[in-house]
């Protein structure tokens, strides 16, 4: 600090202070005073290379340990060392493990889910079929709507693919409202910039319903009226293209935007 303000004198003001770092000036008017004040202004000045609260001195520095703590530093060199041979070694098992545990899951597949309040069951295995409950309507049989078959090879069994000319329509299966508590979600491989994963949308204008789209990123809509009564949720990072991912939104029934989350 004592270079600093020597340094700041002989150049900008153009006179000696050095002297008065232990006593008043003899020659120029600046007194011990002044000379501590502007020593004050250099260290309360926030640096790039201390840590914020000034509790180090700036770079460089030398290391000066104990004999003790020197010991310390060794092992823990060595404990890290090993923690990462240790890590390293279960990375490079992982491709063997993933692969023996994907076979082992297509060979047995988890127990089917309770069916326990269940009202329809889509599957897209030998075609698209449906199995209805008896609280649910036969008419709200799922169909393809715009072109043909659209099953394709998926992460786990069949899939479907939608090319943005097509859907698969439900109707009626589902009805939900603003205050009911509620999940949806599915597994998606992104091949085009935007498309509709979801969407339970009545037409216009007010656009009642909910959605789940993408554009880049995911988009999730829940709409009494729109734009006046609805959420919209979007993600604040990009998902990418050409890979596998599991996508959900979820809504806790409270109205507000803060309920309604994608994961």
């Amino acid at each position: 600090m004592a270079d600093r303000v020597t340094t700041l004198g002989s150049v900008w003001l153009g006179i000696t202070v050095g002297c008065a770092e232990c006593h008043d000036h003899k020659f120029d008017p600046l007194k011990t005073k002044e000379f501590y004040q502007f020593y004050a202004f250099f260290h309360n000045v926030p640096e790039k290379g201390l840590d914020r609260i000034r509790t180090d001195n700036p770079p460089p520095r030398l290391p000066a340990p104990t004999v003790d703590q020197a010991m310390k530093f060794v092992e823990l060199d060595f404990r890290v060392k090993d923690d990462e041979k240790t890590l390293q070694d279960r990375i490079n098992e992982l491709g063997e493990t993933q692969e023996k545990w994907e076979r082992v899951t297509q060979e047995h597949p988890p127990a089917k889910a309770s069916r326990d309040g269940l009202i329809a069951q889509f599957s897209f295995e030998g075609g698209l079929t449906a199995e209805y409950t008896e609280k649910a309507e036969k008419e709200n049989q799922g169909k393809i709507v715009g072109g043909s078959d659209l099953l394709a090879e998926g992460r786990i069994g069949k899939a479907l693919k939608l090319d943005g000319k097509n859907h698969l329509e439900f109707k009626d299966a589902v009805t939900l409202e603003r205050t009911n508590a509620f999940s949806y979600g599915a597994w998606v491989k992104f091949d085009a910039k935007s498309g509709t994963i979801l969407s339970k949308m009545e037409a216009g204008p007010g656009y009642r319903g909910f959605d789940l789209l993408y554009d880049g990123k995911l988009n999730v809509h829940l709409v009494n009226k729109w734009p006046d009564n609805a959420l919209k949720v979007k993600t604040k990072e990009q998902f990418p293209q050409g890979q596998w991912m599991h996508v959900l939104a979820s809504y806790d029934g409270s109205s507000k935007a803060s309920g309604l989350k994608i994961m």
